[in-house]
């Protein structure tokens, strides 16, 4: 019998579909597939699919754009979800923050087709959660300096990611180069009143596993960038207070992270 995704992808033209594996992921079904088209070619297929976790999610975090006055619209239905997530690359774009090639929808002109899916490229590249446990001291730095310097260029726009999360970002080493990649945009949004900006860098800091030296890489290269002062934060305050929401949170992350 046929998957959802393997019919999905029929429908849009490939062809010898194959799930290789399901992919850790908290609130979405998530495949690797092997597929035929032009070429042979590995895609990701995000299904929107609606479980326990996501409800859970979502809820959480409508609860908190409201507990600040300000609901997302991203969070209203599965369509907006994927509406967010395609909006989201050309900003991210902008920013230079790479993101996995979107092979369906290419635009949201097709969202009336896509139903709850999204396609992308597959990326040959391992979550920021397993790369810091074998990297060097230097390449925890020198990543966490990075991240820290786009997160802030993308803060400075006035947006956040709103997901967050260590497991949300890839790493690729090409040619001795480190190379970081965003996969998960579905809670992307405009942010005014920075909350969810505090959020995000609470969220990949504090993340269970995340080493000291990728963190005071982070926020290096996130006050590098000014990214503190626009937030209006004293960042040597900030980075303490940081510590004090992690132990708050530290349940809640175990638990998602047991998911992953």
């Amino acid at each position: 019998m046929q998957t959802s995704e393997e019919i999905f992808l029929r429908k849009i033209g490939y062809s010898q579909v194959k799930i290789i594996k399901y992919l850790p992921s908290f609130t979405r079904q998530v495949s690797l597939c092997s597929t035929k088209k032009k070429r042979k070619e590995y895609v990701v297929v995000k299904y929107y699919k609606y479980n326990i976790r996501r409800i859970l999610t979502d809820y959480m975090i409508c609860g908190l754009s409201l507990a600040i006055l300000r609901p997302i619209k991203a969070y209203a239905s599965t369509t907006e979800k994927i509406r967010g997530a395609i909006m989201a690359r050309d900003i991210f774009r902008k920013v230079g923050i790479k993101t996995p090639q979107l092979i369906y929808p290419i635009d949201i002109r097709q969202l009336s087709h896509v139903g709850h899916f999204i396609v992308e490229k597959y990326e040959d590249a391992i979550p920021l959660t397993q790369f810091v446990l074998t990297a060097k001291n230097k390449e925890l730095t020198d990543i966490g300096y990075i991240i820290g310097v786009k997160t802030a260029s993308l803060h400075k726009l006035g947006y956040a990611f709103g997901d967050n999360r260590a497991s949300n970002t890839l790493i690729k080493i090409e040619e001795d180069k480190i190379h970081f990649i965003k996969v998960d945009h579905e809670y992307f949004c405009w942010d005014p009143t920075k909350v969810f900006q505090i959020l995000d860098i609470i969220l990949i800091t504090q993340y269970p596993g995340i080493p000291e030296l990728f963190v005071y890489g982070f926020f290096k290269g996130y006050n590098d960038s000014n990214g503190f002062k626009e937030l209006g934060v004293n960042p040597k305050y900030f980075e303490r207070a940081s510590y004090l929401f992690g132990d708050l949170l530290v349940l809640p992350l175990h638990f998602i992270k047991r998911f992953e």
